[in-house]
């Protein structure tokens, strides 16, 4: 994340804000997206790096999860107005591959509708009544 905010911030206001993954090129960032958007078409392991240390509460779990989508959503509206095609982001997983910055966006955003999906999977198995 502090990594596409100094990104975004050193880039130049662009005439097309946000353009769509194909206009961008970045098929790479295209297929990741695509890959991540639930329900999960492929089964991805993470580096044990990004393994949360412990769940614990789940009121707490909540609120740290809504704060990390109000702090993307800001730097997404923050982004508003500049080329997002210009400034490549390298993954965080694979030091090989990076993509450009509305890449990296969409990108986020499919993982977290992921996390969001995986979750209301665990809530209906969970749950003697399905999750009603």
């Amino acid at each position: 994340m502090r990594s596409s905010r100094a990104l975004t911030q050193r880039s130049r206001p662009a005439a097309l804000a946000f353009p769509t993954l194909v206009d961008t090129g970045v098929a790479l960032g295209s297929l990741l997206a695509w890959s991540l958007e639930p329900p999960a078409r492929l089964r991805f392991r993470t580096l044990p790096t990004f393994v949360p240390r412990s769940a614990g509460p789940k009121g707490a779990i909540l609120a740290e999860f809504e704060r990390l989508q109000g702090d993307l959503s800001d730097r997404i509206r923050s982004a508003s107005g500049l080329d997002l095609n210009e400034l490549r982001i390298g993954s965080p997983f694979n030091a090989r591959l990076s993509y450009n910055v509305y890449a990296a966006f969409c990108i986020l955003l499919a993982h977290e509708r992921r996390h969001l999906w995986q979750a209301e999977r665990a809530v209906r198995a969970t749950s003697p009544t399905g999750g009603a």
